[in-house]
């Protein structure tokens, strides 16, 4: 993605991943992505940061009727783990559970060099859980999701003829309304 060949040094992004069955039910996979980009008026022309590179490990597996499905993703280089459980309930009936969790610990160079110029270091623990369904009408479906951070949407897709579709979306970020409601100066 964006190689750069005519510089000194190659910049640019480059992406590869597999995924292999190693079973019916089962994939294992893995990504990595190395980058280097030039610095933007930082230093004479032609310098560069020094490259980065990113791996993730992934796994999937499969229920014995295709009704469910189960994935995990683990980013070692800055701590993330996604994990994903999907189930097909009913013919038009689909819910699905997925939990984001991240802890690392960040570099960052405060304004002014900090302290004799060293980086600040700080550790980043978040996570996030969200619980979805799917209902599926003839001609229309519906999907609403809700997680813990106090986020609650809604889709509505709509087929008015086999050609033309509308649809509508409505969220709203409960946590962060009340927060702006009852702010006490």
């Amino acid at each position: 993605m964006n190689p750069d060949f005519t510089s000194s040094s190659f910049q640019g992004v480059v992406i590869g991943s597999i995924l292999q069955s190693i079973t019916p039910r089962l994939s294992l996979g893995i990504e990595t992505a190395w980058q280097r980009q030039p610095m933007a008026g930082l230093g004479p022309p032609g310098t560069v940061l020094p490259s980065e590179t990113s791996t993730s490990f992934l796994a999937k597996l499969t229920g014995i009727n295709r009704n469910w499905v189960a994935a995990a993703t683990i980013v070692p280089t800055n701590g993330a783990l996604n994990a994903t459980f999907w189930k097909r309930l009913g013919e038009k009936v689909e819910a699905g559970v997925s939990l984001d969790l991240k802890a690392a610990t960040t570099a960052s160079m405060p304004q002014g060099g900090g302290l004799m110029g060293q980086p600040m270091m700080s550790r980043v623990r978040e996570g996030t859980a969200t619980v979805g369904v799917k209902y599926e009408f003839r001609a229309h479906m519906y999907r609403a999701q809700i997680d813990s951070g106090g986020r609650v949407s809604l889709f509505l897709d709509k087929r008015l003829s086999p050609q033309i579709g509308i649809s509508f979306c409505g969220d709203i970020d409960h946590f962060k309304v009340r927060m702006a409601l009852f702010k006490v100066d």
